[in-house]
C-alpha cells in the first residue's frame, strides 16, 4: 500500500474517476497506448523554478539506476524543452516516476495504472518540504504506489542535498514491483 503519511481525508472516489477519465481522454487525444517499460528521473530545472531546490548527485543517482535496472530502460528528463505531447507520451510508459515535489511531478496525472510514485522530499530554504501535489492530487489515484519521505541525505545547503543512492534505488525496486489489486476484484478473485 501506499506509503505516504495520510494525516488528512480519505481518497475521494469522485476526483479519482475525475483524474482517470482526464487521463484517458488525453491518451485518445494523443492515440496513446500506454506500456510500462520506463523508470523515469526528472531533474528540477532550477531556472525555471519557484522552489529551486536540487539533488546535487543527480547525475551520479542516473547513472546507478541505469547500471542497475534490468526490466526497465532509465530515463533522466527535465520538462522545459519537451512539448506536451512528448512528456505525456512518456509518462504513460513510466512504471516508476521520481522527482522531487512541486510543478515537476503534476505529469503524474498522466500515468498508467499501477506505476509508482517515488518523492523525496525537497530542502528549501534550509528546511524539508513535502509533496503538495501528493496532499492534494495524487493521493486519490488509488492505483498507484506512492512512496514519499525524507530521504537519508547530506544536506550540502539551504537548496540541495545528496541522497543515498542505494536507499534510493531500493524505494524505486519496490515501486516497480508494485500491482494494484482492486477490492472489489480481490473479493471475486477470493
Amino acid at each position: 500500500m501506499n506509503s505516504y503519511k495520510r494525516d488528512y481525508a480519505r481518497p475521494d472516489l469522485k476526483i479519482y474517476s475525475r483524474l482517470i477519465r482526464f487521463r484517458d481522454f488525453v491518451y485518445r487525444r494523443f492515440s496513446i497506448f500506454p506500456e510500462s517499460k520506463f523508470i523515469t528521473l526528472v531533474q528540477k530545472s532550477t531556472k525555471h523554478s519557484e522552489h529551486p531546490s536540487i539533488i546535487e548527485n543527480f547525475d551520479s543517482f542516473y547513472l546507478y539506476a541505469k547500471n542497475n535496472s534490468r526490466n526497465f530502460t532509465v530515463n533522466k528528463v527535465t520538462w522545459f524543452h519537451m512539448s506536451i505531447e512528448e512528456q505525456v507520451r512518456l509518462i504513460a510508459n513510466t512504471k516508476v516516476l521520481f522527482s522531487l515535489p512541486g510543478s515537476d511531478l503534476m505529469n503524474a496525472v498522466f500515468l498508467p495504472n499501477n506505476a509508482a510514485i517515488i518523492v523525496p522530499e525537497r530542502l528549501y530554504g534550509g528546511k524539508w518540504q513535502a509533496s503538495n501535489e501528493i496532499r492534494l492530487w495524487f493521493r486519490h489515484r488509488l492505483d498507484l504506489y506512492i512512496d514519499h519521505f525524507r530521504p537519508n541525505a547530506t544536506c550540502k545547503g539551504n537548496n540541495s542535498i545528496e541522497i543515498n543512492l542505494e536507499d534510493t534505488w531500493s524505494r524505486i525496486q519496490r515501486g516497480a514491483i508494485h500491482e494494484y489489486i482492486s477490492p472489489i476484484v480481490r473479493v471475486r478473485l477470493g
